[in-house]
């Protein structure tokens, strides 16, 4: 299977008429049959192609950064790392539209992460890495997400209402 998907993939490049430069290189002699052989499908897009490729790539990486660095600034939130103020923060939607919105903070001081669930009818939740399981659970015990509930209530650690 794997085998007919790369001759496949060599005809529809050769065949593709807004790629005549790599048909011109192969009938020329330019690319050999072994080295077309071996191509990715990177190797054998029209420039046209890879600048559109280029171009979306360069494009997700500056709102990936944009996501680091484009939050609201503020001195609302302490970071348990550092114990300092300077702090940015994005909200977003996470879960469903009758959820409340999760808030990512970023230290600026020290690059330190963490999101806070603000709920309507308790105090915010911060949310920590579990160090035994690698599972995010909030704090306090009030409000535990399935996962950690789930590890408790195996380990026998959930009390009883």
């Amino acid at each position: 299977m794997k085998y007919r998907n790369r001759v496949r993939s060599r005809i529809s490049n050769l065949k593709d008429p807004r790629n005549p430069g790599l048909r011109r290189n192969v009938l020329s002699g330019a690319i050999s049959a072994g080295l077309i052989a071996k191509m990715t499908a990177e190797e054998m897009a029209s420039d046209e192609l890879r600048e559109l490729r280029n171009a979306m790539t360069q494009e997700a990486i500056r709102e990936h950064q944009m996501a680091k660095t484009g939050g609201t600034t503020t001195d609302l939130f302490q970071c348990s790392k550092c114990k300092k103020k300077n702090c940015t923060y994005n909200q977003v939607q996470t879960r469903s539209a009758d959820e409340p919105m999760t808030t990512f903070v970023l230290c600026n001081e020290c690059g330190n992460r963490w999101k806070v669930c603000m709920s309507v009818s308790s105090a915010p939740t911060i949310h920590r890495p579990c160090p035994t399981e690698g599972v995010v659970y909030p704090q306090p015990r009030r409000g535990l997400c399935a996962g950690r509930a789930a590890s408790l209530h195996r380990a026998g650690l959930q009390s009883r209402k």
